[in-house]
């Protein structure tokens, strides 16, 4: 994962944004009324990146979340309790660490947006998150559905059929109810650069006895650059 600095005109009440392999940062999120005030600003960075950072261990669906406005706020609500408490539990480990006065808060503000109160987020099953993001990223399956595949077999395997289906990459990222994270790393930067959901245009799964195939089919046509080699 890495992390993007952007500066945004169009990005005005957006501090940050989550995406499967990268943190973003938008600066002109951070300018208004406390903008040279450096603190607070400081404090703006902190908080946003560990908000975002929290994203990444939830076990979410993206399509419910930007058709559920409840969903959403369910979502962000947790995000933002488990910020906070972060930030309280290891306040003075961070000022420590940062050399800086990081702000303590309120969790009952939490209430002036969403219900009171949330859950904590952990890394508990960051196996099944992970996988959870990054199919998604390929072939839309609900977090209901990810989870039950996940536990259901122990093998899972990944086609990446190319170039008017004359090429196959085959990555098994999953064997024994184990999952290879170099062979996910290796395949997301492989297949996961900017423009590659253009290239797709179809994708199945098979669910066999002990094992499940997704099949992610891609070519040229809809792509404005050379394909990566």
């Amino acid at each position: 994962m890495k992390l993007d600095i952007v500066y945004d005109t169009r990005i005005r009440n957006q501090w940050g944004g989550n995406e499967f392999t990268k943190l973003s940062l938008y600066i002109y999120g951070f300018f208004g009324e406390h903008f040279t005030n450096t603190v607070h600003i400081k404090n703006q960075i902190i908080y946003c990146l560990l908000h975002e950072a929290y994203h990444q261990l939830q076990f979410t669906d993206d399509n419910k979340y930007s058709i559920d406005l409840n969903y959403k706020k369910f979502v962000e609500r947790n995000v933002d309790y488990s910020t906070m408490t972060y930030i309280n539990e290891h306040n003075l480990e961070l000022q420590k660490e940062l050399g800086l006065i990081v702000y303590e808060y309120n969790i009952d503000t939490l209430s002036n947006h969403y219900d009171k109160g949330g859950i904590l987020i952990n890394k508990d099953y960051i196996d099944m998150k992970y996988f959870n993001k990054m199919i998604n990223k390929f072939i839309n399956i609900s977090n209901l559905e990810v989870y039950r595949l996940f536990n259901k077999y122990g093998k899972i395997i990944i086609h990446f059929v190319m170039n008017d289906e004359n090429n196959i990459y085959q990555y098994t990222i999953r064997d024994n109810f184990v999952l290879d994270f170099e062979k996910m790393n290796d395949m997301i930067i492989r297949f996961m650069y900017t423009g590659y959901d253009q290239r797709i245009y179809r994708a199945t799964m098979l669910e066999k006895k002990d094992e499940v195939i997704f099949s992610i089919y891609m070519n040229n046509k809809n792509i404005k650059f050379m394909e990566r080699v």
